[in-house]
């Protein structure tokens, strides 16, 4: 397997994710620690930078309740998470 094969690739974003701490409660809130900037935010979709990867909270109703010391609180109907 060479550095492009998927599951080499996928890996390494498990690596990366180890960096950041993300806790989901239900599909109402995602606590993420490690937050560095909020690159996007709509009601639909909220897009969040780490170190790493940009993590993107997608649902119906989405708020910011909190964003202090690289912590980031996302409230509504959560429906996905991605990392990319």
């Amino acid at each position: 397997m060479d550095s492009t094969d998927k599951p080499t690739a996928r890996l390494n974003k498990i690596e990366q994710l180890k960096q950041c701490h993300i806790q989901i409660e239900g599909n109402s809130e995602l606590i993420l620690d490690g937050c560095k900037g909020i690159m996007e935010y709509e009601t639909d979709r909220i897009k969040i930078c780490t170190d790493t990867v940009a993590v993107t909270v997608t649902g119906d109703s989405l708020t910011i309740r909190t964003f202090a010391l690289e912590q980031i609180i996302i409230n509504g109907k959560i429906l996905s998470v991605d990392f990319s």
